[in-house]
């Protein structure tokens, strides 16, 4: 059974790159994979320790992110209930509330196996996504750089900014006279969000203090996917979390060490290579658009107030564009263009305060090694409705679940009995 989990965590790993090349290059169906997979790691969970969860339940020993993650859960299967479109506000649902579903079905599940189990995991779960990072990017720079758009156009849609979910994903994305790199996802979002993942835990999941070739070679190829996606967002989180890093780190002291040293000098030069070349700086900073990321929020967020309790569940986000494509051949809906205030427009205070209230209790339990991801994290939250991307809210929960047991912080017991063998 342990191994089981293991394969599956993996592939999930080893997808989540591509899940956009999937969802063009192979038949509908597989569009579900990553559904697919999770029901079987739930069912995994139900035949393993659904006893002892329902005892626990009844005698309420959960740890307090649990409640609230649960709470959150069922806030929103109350509010699919309650809405007249229940079909549109299942499908809002099922993008607000997937990555709350995946943790607590992985926490529950890693936790019934042996300490050494989840390390021996996660450092799997690590290397095969850096590894399908890494060949994500190398697909976008095929693409780009050397003919692939020519080779795919069969495949993808001429359709240039559209991402409604089912929809033929874009050949390309453009940013006025230039082309953002997606590598396998389905759109430069979702490829640099994912790359700040795998640049995050190829730094964690390090071993030995020096810096070797290949070390080096993996963050270049990184850091390069990330600046060509162009994600403003991405690049800002990079420098918020890369600077944490580095205070942790010690690198004022520390200026001759390998790992320290390597990395500054990546961030030397990538920052000097957008602020010089034409096209990184058209991008990253004088891209017309730069207002929707703080006017966009005001917007939702006066909405939101004029249904507060219960919110609006489906009439933002991907939900409404999928809505709107049907009934009127048109997929423009309003975004919130922040995690948080979409919470709150579409689930109500309720549903913002129990999310906060989970974000808040994971991150106390965390170590400060840990604060760069978190960091990072706040950064895309406040400037991109991310978890509406079904394979970055996949990949930060089950990132969140194993650093929840490997990771916590010891001065906070909020997690019972992890790790038993």
């Amino acid at each position: 059974m342990k191994n089981l989990v293991t394969w599956l965590i993996c592939i999930l790993a080893f997808f989540l790159p591509f899940h956009g090349a999937i969802s063009v290059f192979l038949p509908d169906f597989f569009q579900f994979w990553k559904e697919g997979i999770l029901m079987v790691v739930f069912c995994i969970l139900v035949f393993v320790e659904g006893k002892r969860v329902v005892e626990e339940i009844r005698n309420l020993p959960l740890s307090k992110e649990e409640v609230f993650c649960i709470l959150f859960l069922l806030w929103g299967v109350v509010l699919t209930l309650l809405s007249e479109d229940k079909e549109t506000a299942f499908v809002a649902f099922r993008y607000l509330g997937l990555g709350f579903f995946v943790y607590l079905i992985c926490l529950r599940l890693f936790r019934s196996f042996s300490a050494e189990w989840q390390k021996e995991t996660f450092q799997k779960f690590s290397v095969v996504f850096v590894c399908s990072c890494v060949c994500s990017v190398l697909f976008g720079v095929w693409a780009k750089f050397f003919g692939g758009f020519d080779v795919l156009k069969d495949y993808y849609s001429m359709t240039v900014s559209s991402w409604v979910p089912g929809q033929m994903i874009p050949i390309y994305h453009e940013a006025g006279e230039f082309i953002r790199m997606q590598g396998g996802s389905s759109g430069p979002i979702v490829f640099s969000h994912l790359l700040l993942g795998g640049l995050f835990i190829k730094l964690k999941i390090r071993d030995k203090s020096s810096v070797g070739i290949l070390d080096l070679v993996i963050w270049g190829i990184l850091l390069f996917g990330i600046f060509q996606s162009f994600s403003r967002a991405a690049v800002l989180a990079l420098v918020v979390g890369g600077i944490v890093w580095l205070y942790l780190m010690g690198c004022f002291d520390r200026l001759k060490s390998g790992v320290v040293g390597g990395l500054i000098v990546f961030l030397l030069v990538s920052g000097t290579f957008s602020l010089v070349n034409l096209e990184m700086r058209t991008n990253l900073f004088l891209r017309g658009g730069t207002s929707a990321h703080f006017s966009r929020p005001v917007e939702a967020l006066k909405v939101g107030l004029e249904h507060p309790f219960l919110g609006d569940l489906g009439k933002f986000g991907p939900a409404a564009r999928v809505k709107n494509l049907r009934e009127n051949n048109d997929d423009r809906a309003m975004i919130a263009e922040n995690v948080f205030i979409d919470y709150f427009v579409q689930m109500g205070i309720v549903g913002l305060v129990l999310a906060l209230c989970f974000f808040v209790a994971v991150f106390r339990s965390l170590k400060k090694e840990f604060w760069p991801f978190l960091g990072g994290f706040l950064v895309v939250a406040n400037l991109a409705t991310i978890f509406d991307m079904t394979p970055i809210a996949i990949t930060f929960f089950i990132i969140l679940a194993f650093a929840q047991l490997q990771y916590k912080n010891k001065k906070n017991h909020l997690i019972d009995n992890c790790g038993r063998p």
